[in-house]
């Protein structure tokens, strides 16, 4: 007999504005977590670099994709798209009882050129750090242009959803590793995940589930696809089919948080398909260079902390001879994150739209952190 849903609840209907595709998502929130419904769809070239095209895309596909699933009820929580998102580690002087906020805004306003009345600002304390003798508290900050958050709202309320929270998308990331790793030596062990997107890539810096850094990087998968354009004489859609349809992370695994790619810094390298040889491009040395120098900040401020494991995300992050490289050059053992490999189908999910089950999905990771994200509207 299949699971009812009468008596259970259900999360909220996850809504990832993702730069390659729409992805809806909804579960009920128990452990192991339970399948109600998924769809995604792409986005098509020309939404992909016009903001305009983009909202029409999505308040579009969100309608059909409502109705194509069985999505129960309407409550809805959004991710903020990184690349419209602000990160950045700061350091402030460490002030017992006296709220960093107002320090933070004067950063932003002094340092940066940003209004922070402009923006919604949201700041995480990552920890005391000491310099020459002087205490400093570490603050993570995530800033977004507060006229596009507005707009993503309204976008959800125009397709008749009623929006309960809205989250950045390292808040999403950290939510769902929440569900997948309880174990209780996770608890200090400071794990990156990396989300290799379309338009930017994602790195999140965490102790247990406190996020101690975070930054995003203009090198990801758009660039690189246009690369393979340019190299190959294609459109950019053909060249994505062919990117994607390139080696791909294969097997599945039954552990809850990972899925398929075990990568320690001396692993000898994998043998390379020739999409694979076309992401030794400048996009790919220009991504291992930030992120070791962001691995180096962690390790100045966070000594006594070193990063333990990398974990990749993002639907770049199916071609495993880039995920391989970039843990070899970073020299940390690695991961694949596949949220889905926690789920369970019940009666009453339909085939999802737009997204195998039966393979690793680990550009599901934020849609599936959204459903266990707290209402925050």
């Amino acid at each position: 007999m299949g699971f009812g849903l009468s008596k259970q609840r259900v999360s909220p209907i996850a809504v990832d504005f993702g730069s390659d595709s729409l992805k809806l998502l909804q579960v009920v929130p128990e452990q192991p977590a339970q399948l109600l419904a998924a769809a995604a769809a792409v986005l098509p070239a020309e939404a992909r670099q016009d903001q305009t095209a983009r909202m029409a895309f999505y308040s579009q596909t969100l309608r059909k994709l409502l109705r194509q699933q069985p999505f129960k009820g309407r409550r809805a929580m959004l991710s903020i798209p990184s690349q419209l998102t602000l990160m950045q580690n700061l350091d402030v002087t460490a002030q017992e009882g006296v709220d960093t906020g107002p320090l933070v805004e004067a950063h932003l306003r002094e340092r940066l050129g940003m209004d922070p009345g402009r923006l919604v600002v949201r700041h995480f304390d990552a920890g005391q750090i000491a310099d020459n003798g002087s205490s400093f508290q570490e603050v993570v900050v995530i800033a977004v242009p507060r006229e596009m958050v507005i707009a993503y709202l309204n976008l959800a309320r125009q397709c008749k959803l009623d929006v309960v929270g809205m989250h950045s998308v390292p808040q999403a990331i950290l939510q769902g590793f929440a569900q997948l790793h309880q174990r209780s030596e996770d608890a200090e062990r400071v794990v990156g995940y990396l989300d290799i997107g379309a338009a930017v890539t994602t790195l999140v810096i965490a102790r247990g589930q406190r996020m101690v850094f975070a930054k995003t990087f203009a090198a990801a998968g758009d660039q690189m696809t246009r690369q393979y354009a340019q190299t190959n004489k294609v459109s950019f859609s053909a060249a994505r089919e062919a990117r994607m349809n390139g080696k791909a992370a294969a097997g599945s695994s039954t552990d809850a948080a990972v899925a398929v790619m075990e990568s320690a810094p001396a692993a000898a390298p994998a043998a390379r398909t020739a999409a694979a040889r076309d992401q030794a491009d400048p996009t790919v040395d220009f991504l291992i260079d930030e992120l070791q120098m962001c691995v180096r900040y962690h390790q100045r401020r966070f000594p006594q902390h070193p990063l333990s494991r990398l974990v990749f995300l993002g639907g770049e992050s199916r071609h495993t001879d880039l995920c391989q490289k970039i843990a070899r050059k970073l020299r940390i053992a690695a991961q694949l994150g596949d949220p889905f490999a926690a789920l369970m189908r019940i009666s009453k999910a339909k085939n999802p739209v737009g997204v195998d089950l039966n393979q690793p999905q680990p550009g599901w990771t934020v849609p599936y952190g959204l459903c266990w994200s707290e209402a925050n509207l």
